[in-house]
């Protein structure tokens, strides 16, 4: 907008993609902004507020940006690259404390794999246990491996006020898991399971089935391992070759996307 304002050329807007001609045109990527220099969100400039989630009042909060994960599924890589920041964990409590001042007793960190540092994880919920901020729950989206990689971190979630989490199981093929690019999780999901129920935690088991070999029972497999594992919340999905993964890629090379032009399906 201050560039088209000012009368500046669009050509030199790092990151803005454009139509000249009929034909679009991409700008080079803009870099990652300097986490340093972000500041929390200005809450107080909401037009809508107080939104509800189940009867709490919801806030977003951002602990980290990227994954490193070569999961072929995702695109998020497109955005961050193959790169993983974390914001400071005092940033992290001032974000918190202003959410809740705003009337947020319910939060969702939007991170996209909050496991990435189980160490760092450990220490900001050590935080947020001794800042107070454990009177409120949180809500996660985590990988198996994480969670399974530690003894101790369930219980310091539990702690820190930690209710729900979105776990990445996708399968239980090691096939499909293969194809995904998860390697074979299937006996870190079931510790990490094993870890989050013990401390009370809610898992939303996440699911995607539908890949080019499977059969009815392969499909009926995840849903009896969901059962058997009692999975709190199904959160199943049909596998989509979203634009920008590796997935779609190795679907279309292999003649099995059908649409390959219209983006609303």
């Amino acid at each position: 907008m201050e560039a088209i304002n000012n009368k500046k050329p669009i050509e030199s807007i790092f990151g803005v993609s454009f139509r000249n001609d009929g034909r679009f045109i991409h700008n080079p990527q803009r870099p990652l902004e300097d986490l340093t220099k972000i500041k929390i969100p200005d809450r107080s400039r909401r037009i809508w507020k107080g939104y509800q989630y189940y009867g709490f009042t919801l806030d977003i909060v951002e602990s980290s940006r990227g994954c490193v994960m070569p999961c072929n599924f995702c695109s998020i890589d497109k955005i961050y690259g193959k790169s993983f920041r974390r914001f400071s964990i005092e940033r992290i409590l001032a974000d918190i404390a202003n959410a809740k001042q705003h009337g947020a007793n319910f939060i969702i960190f939007s991170d996209d794999n909050f496991t990435l540092d189980v160490k760092g994880f450990e220490s900001l919920c050590d935080a947020i246990t001794e800042a107070g901020h454990n009177d409120i729950r949180y809500i996660i989206q985590a990988s198996s491996t994480g969670i399974a990689s530690s003894d101790t971190l369930a219980k310091k979630m539990a702690r820190a006020g930690f209710r729900i989490v979105f776990l990445g199981i996708e399968n239980v093929s090691e096939e499909n898991l293969r194809l995904m690019k998860k390697g074979n999780i299937i006996e870190k999901t079931k510790l990490a399971v094993k870890r989050l129920h013990e401390q009370n935690i809610m898992i939303v088991g996440g699911m995607i089935i539908g890949n080019p070999n499977d059969k009815e029972e392969d499909i009926a497999r995840n849903y009896e391992f969901f059962v058997n594992s009692e999975i709190d919340f199904f959160a199943d999905q049909i596998l989509t070759p979203y634009p920008k993964t590796g997935m779609r890629e190795e679907l279309l090379n292999a003649g099995l996307v059908t649409n390959k032009d219209d983006y609303s399906r």
